[in-house]
């Protein structure tokens, strides 16, 4: 029996930026006893959904309830479900737990894992494949915007003020 869920967003595979807006952080347990229900109901809803949406809530920090650790056991289990049929799965990742652990190796090989998922394998996924691919070759051409250098360690900003600016909201709040 299959369980649908209503997500509020128009793709169940669009990622959460909680960056965007920040009154979502007040609304972080609502989003978690959500997400644990719906994983509790069927956890390979949508090949694997629930399991990549939660890659973004366990990466939060710790003091926020997030776990690095967790968030790539969903990872794991996204790309299980999906056999490895989503390229948001590995951008997600790549944005949430890479960067934030500043780790160049991984950033670039999670990504080239997400431009190597086939599109056309998965109709259902198209859509949201190419978007997440087109953002992995963004995030891949400016990669410094993100990681630093190896040889200069404090060279990256911070990658949400760069996102904010940088994205399709660039101008609002006067940023």
């Amino acid at each position: 029996m299959s369980v649908e869920i209503a997500w509020g967003r128009p793709n169940a595979r669009t990622p959460i930026d909680l960056t965007d807006v920040p009154i979502a952080i007040a609304d972080l347990p609502a989003a978690r006893a959500f997400l644990d229900r719906a994983l509790a109901l069927d956890e390979a809803w949508g090949d694997g959904a629930i399991h990549e949406a939660f890659i973004s809530l366990e990466a939060l920090p710790e003091a926020m309830g997030g776990s690095k650790a967790r968030a790539r056991e969903h990872f794991a289990r996204a790309i299980e479900l999906s056999k490895g049929r989503s390229a948001g799965a590995y951008v997600t990742l790549a944005m949430s737990v890479s960067v934030a652990e500043q780790n160049r190796a991984e950033f670039e090989d999670l990504l080239r894992q997400a431009l190597a998922v086939d599109p056309d394998l998965s109709p259902g996924l198209r859509l949201a494949n190419l978007i997440a691919q087109k953002r992995a070759r963004f995030l891949l051409d400016h990669i410094d915007l993100f990681i630093a250098s190896h040889d200069d360690p404090g060279s990256a900003p911070d990658p949400g003020s760069v996102a904010r600016r940088s994205g399709p909201k660039a101008g609002a709040f006067g940023l």
